[in-house]
């Protein structure tokens, strides 16, 4: 298991400053229309790991679909930080833009997966899964306290942990 380490970053103008402390055990490489088009890389820690150390009067709210992931943007220069939200049994949770921390390399950390895109076009279709399922992937992960996260036709580790959200996308 990876060691948790501290992190400070902020957005590209420095106006909005936040130290973290997290593993870095998975960061997220989603192919949805809003992680690719902004180049979203999340990692997920519980709200008492991340803190806000400057900025709060200039970051804005950007919500979509169901509201249920709060992005928190810099009014200056529009980077998406972090977002806020919850996992599926409710607990808050951070979601942080790992490319806002200072000196990362992006080529060096392992991405983990999520395919976000045929999730939400099956979703917005009537497919089999529903939107909630849909915006409880990246979440669900965190609920199993797991660094691996797969999904059948994934490569990679299987995580034999239980869904506590009882209809876990994972399986």
């Amino acid at each position: 298991m990876a060691e948790s380490k501290t992190y400070t970053g902020g957005c590209h103008c420095g106006q909005v400053r936040f130290e973290c402390t997290t593993d870095m055990a998975m960061v997220t490489a989603c192919n949805c229309s809003i992680c690719t088009k902004k180049g979203l890389h999340f990692v997920f820690m519980p709200p008492s790991s991340f803190q806000l150390r400057a900025g709060a009067e200039n970051l804005k709210e950007y919500l979509f679909n169901r509201h249920a992931i709060r992005h928190q943007l810099c009014v200056d220069c529009g980077v998406d930080v972090f977002a806020r939200g919850k996992k599926p049994d409710g607990t808050d949770i951070v979601a942080l833009n790992v490319s806002c921390i200072d000196g990362i390399d992006l080529s060096k950390i392992a991405m983990t997966p999520v395919d976000g895109r045929s999730r939400c076009r099956q979703s917005f279709r009537g497919g089999p899964q529903d939107r909630t399922r849909n915006l409880e992937i990246p979440w669900c992960a965190i609920a199993h306290q797991s660094s691996r996260f797969a999904r059948p036709g994934m490569t990679g580790p299987t995580n034999p942990a239980p869904c506590s959200a009882g209809k876990c996308p994972l399986r």
